[in-house]
């Protein structure tokens, strides 16, 4: 729980940076940080990432997301716990509808999945990676600086494909 408090910290401290100077540019493309918390598959799910509107409604993001969840199919006393985290780069189609904003992106992503079986035993515990594709959306409710929202994701890849919808807050420049 101490990397996500981490993470959260250092999103919103970079994010508060770049407000403070979006004011003195004359810029006319929206961009913003977010992080969001929710439920996904079997447990906690959290995403964020960095979106920037790079030409007229279009939008590249990097993204990552991340899912704690827990396989029941070995024994009910004693479940599996799989965490999930992915990297992703995507390409989405904005939408503006003063005061919503609304994302729809898809790309590339890389997974690493960690495996902690219930017994603990050393040398149990093993990492995959896999590669595969996400597809995200995010929907807001903003004002000029800051954006409240959900964002639904699912990850397909060959290993084990999950999803999520979070809660998000979003801070940036919101260009209507």
């Amino acid at each position: 729980m101490n990397r996500y408090f981490i993470t959260i910290i250092l999103i919103l401290a970079a994010a508060t940076t770049v407000c403070s100077q979006v004011d003195t540019l004359t810029w006319k493309r929206s961009f913003w940080f977010d992080l969001g918390v929710g439920s996904g598959k079997k447990g906690l799910a959290i995403n964020g990432g960095f979106n920037f509107e790079v030409k007229r409604n279009w939008v590249m993001s990097l993204r990552t997301e991340q899912i704690d969840e827990t396989d029941d199919s070995g024994s009910a006393s004693c479940p599996d716990k799989i965490n999930s985290t992915g990297v992703s780069l995507l390409v989405g189609r904005l939408i503006k509808k003063k005061p919503a904003v609304f994302l729809i992106s898809a790309g590339p992503s890389a997974i690493n999945l960690h495996h902690n079986p219930c017994s603990n035993v050393v040398g149990d515990q093993y990492s995959e990676v896999s590669l595969g594709v996400l597809i995200s959306g995010q929907a807001y409710i903003t004002s000029r600086h800051f954006g409240v929202g959900i964002s639904p994701f699912v990850s397909i890849n060959d290993k084990r494909s999950f999803y999520g919808v979070t809660l998000n807050l979003a801070v940036g420049k919101f260009a209507h």
